[in-house]
């Protein structure tokens, strides 16, 4: 859709239909791939903000925590919601960790205020898939895109599991190093002795919840018996 218009109500309608489809997963998967590349475009990407796209994404995920494609799919389009894309006509993919942070405009109360939902449902989908080195790879770009911000980093820290996901990823994903070294880079900047976490009045009334159901909590205490298992 890069290079086409889209007004509005194209967006809205958009929105509207994954909300109208919510429990359909062909949908949902369809929406969000949609806005992999529509939320490209700075006043598309801000329409989308104001429009509920975050609710729309996020929804997406807590409805279809079992399926793959749209974990998959959404990962991919808050990679490019939550950052902006580097000018560079040499590389066209969209999971590239050369971005600024997002811009402190009208749309970063909107993505601040939902910063520890899309971290946890970023956890929750590499729990659900630790065996996908795609999901993997999406959601640790995530995270570091949501950590560029110095204002996100007192709300990442304490984001159930995050710093325990983290550490997997480092220990385990030994396919990619990739994925180890961007865990490392976000888990130094969120947790690191040397660094002061920002404190921000905004973090009143900022709910921190766990997204993970008991067939995923099972899950994680196999990952956790994992790490303990490697340090011993």
């Amino acid at each position: 859709p890069q290079g086409m218009s889209f007004s509005r109500d194209d967006l809205k309608l958009l929105l509207s239909a994954m909300l109208a489809f919510d429990d359909d997963a062909r949908v949902q998967s369809v929406g969000c791939w949609s806005m992999v590349n529509l939320v490209l475009e700075r006043e598309r990407r801000r329409m989308i903000t104001t429009l509920g796209g975050y609710d729309v994404i996020l929804g997406a995920m807590e409805t279809h925590s079992r399926h793959e494609n749209v974990q998959f799919r959404a990962l991919c389009a808050l990679i490019n919601l939550v950052a902006v894309e580097e000018s560079s006509g040499d590389n066209d993919e969209i999971e590239n960790l050369n971005k600024k942070p997002f811009d402190l405009d009208e749309c970063h109360d909107v993505l601040f205020a939902n910063v520890a939902r899309i971290a946890s449902l970023t956890i929750s989908a590499v729990v659900s898939f630790a065996t996908n080195s795609k999901i993997l790879q999406r959601s640790v770009i995530v995270l570091y895109n949501l950590c560029l911000n110095p204002n996100h980093i007192p709300i990442l820290a304490r984001v159930p599991y995050i710093q325990l996901i983290l550490c997997w990823m480092i220990k385990k994903e030994k396919r990619d190093r990739y994925v180890r070294k961007t865990a490392r880079t976000v888990l130094r900047r969120l947790f690191s002795n040397n660094r002061r976490l920002p404190l921000d009045g905004k973090m009143e009334g900022i709910n921190v919840t766990c997204f993970l159901g008991e067939w995923q909590r099972e899950r994680l205490r196999k990952m956790q018996k994992e790490l303990f298992r490697e340090a011993i």
